[in-house]
């Protein structure tokens, strides 16, 4: 992929007096033809009832479109899609992150919003509007939107018009979109005079830099073809973002994408789904809250009963380079990405007060090792062992307070990673035993020096992981 350097003091000079900058050639035109090829996929996917979650397309509304032969003819945009390898590497890159940190004031960057747009032939425009209508922040501004040419933008085609130095203006009065079948979201601005616009033509690769104040629109695609963009905004780190409170729903979707040199982002678990009865982890001495969620240090556990199936089904994390996880998740463990903020630690009448490690199992600790990497975690050491009975290896990687130890065999072999279990640490080992009573298997020495180590019998318990309890590390 060939990208141009960040802007000059001309570009930034321009961008603001206009409100906009078209950087010409960003990229190579085949960077927009694999985004296209990646959301007629997923249009496609979606027209036959699967999961894109979470991604979701909003289809064209007007009434004049009639039937078309493929799913994407009919598609308005598809929103979401910042998490999906095609459309992470490419907002991720230096190069592009670079050009709004500058306009936005800092090196710690969030997309929020991410959308392609289709613009198929006979698509009513959009008319005009300034993109912080739809973006109720703390703080509010500067926010910079990256719109990429996939296509070419022309006069027939509905290329994009704009407004030079409308960006100075407050957000304006924006009524909804009168026609009748208008798409999804639009609205209007009618206060203003908008007899300065000028047409934003453009060709595949070019990238047009803009600021979310500045007034806009497309015009009807008039042309046989289509007229393709895709389109991100990005805001300063720690935004707060009150869309749904104000309502009642939301498209954005935040992930991190660049950050200043010295404070990397720490990956982290934020839940683990657990095909579990809550009431079974109450009986076992764990405080879980009326929701089925169990708070053991910063991570919570989800119980949802057994519908899905047991054991551990799922987890999410947080602060995670989501271009790392493919269909399968992260090499076959079911992953999502979470923002959500740590949680408050519980109190638990069998003093467990944290998650010491979780115990992955792969058949290929090579290739996991690779995927764990891929979406930011750092290996913190390698050992063999031959404490599960055969000769393994043992990797350890570190998620915030809680240890991954991922274990396979000295030589590779077929299959997908799994969750295998668990290790809490509790207060008193002595007193949870005598909490538990037969419920927990007699302590013993751990590998780890200074420790001790008790299994859970997690099956007269009817909890379906594999759980050890350990002493605290020594100070």
């Amino acid at each position: 992929m060939a990208v141009t350097d960040r802007l000059s003091d001309e570009q930034i000079a321009a961008l603001h007096r206009d409100g906009f900058v078209r950087l010409a050639g960003f990229v190579d035109a085949a960077v927009g033809q694999t985004m296209l090829a990646r959301v007629i996929e997923l249009a496609r996917a979606a027209a036959d009832g699967q999961d894109i979650s979470p991604s979701f397309v909003t289809p064209e509304q007007q009434p004049d479109l009639g039937e078309r032969p493929a799913p994407e003819d009919l598609v308005s945009k598809i929103f979401r899609l910042a998490r999906d390898p095609v459309f992470h590497d490419f907002i991720t890159l230096p190069e592009v992150t670079a050009l709004a940190a500058p306009l936005i004031g800092t090196d710690d960057l969030d997309c929020f919003l991410s959308q392609f747009i289709f613009k198929n032939p006979g698509a009513w425009g959009q008319p005009w509007h300034q993109d912080s209508f739809y973006f109720p922040f703390d703080p509010a501004r500067p926010i910079v939107g990256l719109w990429l040419a996939v296509t070419e933008a022309t006069l027939d085609n509905g290329c994009l018009q704009v407004v030079p130095g409308s960006h100075l203006e407050p957000v304006h009065r924006h009524i909804p979109d009168a026609r009748p079948g208008a798409n999804y979201g639009y609205v209007e601005i009618v206060d203003y005079d908008m007899a300065e616009a000028v047409p934003v033509l453009m060709m595949p690769g070019d990238l047009l830099v803009f600021d979310s104040h500045l007034m806009h629109r497309s015009t009807d695609n008039v042309s046989g073809g289509l007229r393709a963009a895709m389109v991100f905004h990005i805001a300063a780190a720690g935004t707060a973002d009150h869309t749904i409170e104000q309502r009642g729903y939301t498209v954005n979707d935040w992930i991190p994408v660049r950050r200043a040199e010295g404070t990397p982002m720490t990956p982290s678990i934020d839940e683990i789904v657990v095909g579990d009865e809550p009431e079974s982890w109450r009986a076992a001495g764990f405080a879980v809250d009326p929701d089925g969620t169990c708070r053991i240090g910063t991570v919570r556990f989800r119980l949802i009963g057994r519908q899905r199936g047991k054991r551990i089904l799922e987890w999410s994390l947080r602060d995670i380079d989501p271009g790392g996880l493919t269909d399968s998740g992260l090499d076959g463990l079911p992953t999502t990405v979470s923002e959500t903020d740590p949680a408050e630690p519980a109190s638990h009448p069998n003093g467990v007060r944290s998650i010491d490690h979780i115990v992955l199992i792969s058949p290929d600790t090579a290739r996991t090792t690779a995927a764990l990497e891929a979406v930011g975690f750092d290996v913190r050491k390698v050992r063999e062992t031959d404490s599960y009975g055969a000769p393994m290896r043992q990797t350890f990687f570190r998620a915030a307070e809680v240890i991954i130890e991922l274990v396979g065999p000295e030589e590779p072999g077929e299959g997908s990673t799994a969750f295998f279990g668990l290790a809490h640490t509790v207060d008193d080992l002595d007193a949870t035993a005598a909490f538990l009573g037969p419920g927990m298997g007699a302590p013993k020495d751990a590998v780890q020096p200074g420790r001790r180590i008790a299994s859970l019998r997690h099956k007269d318990l009817d909890i379906s992981v594999a759980t050890a309890l350990m002493t605290p590390e020594p100070a």
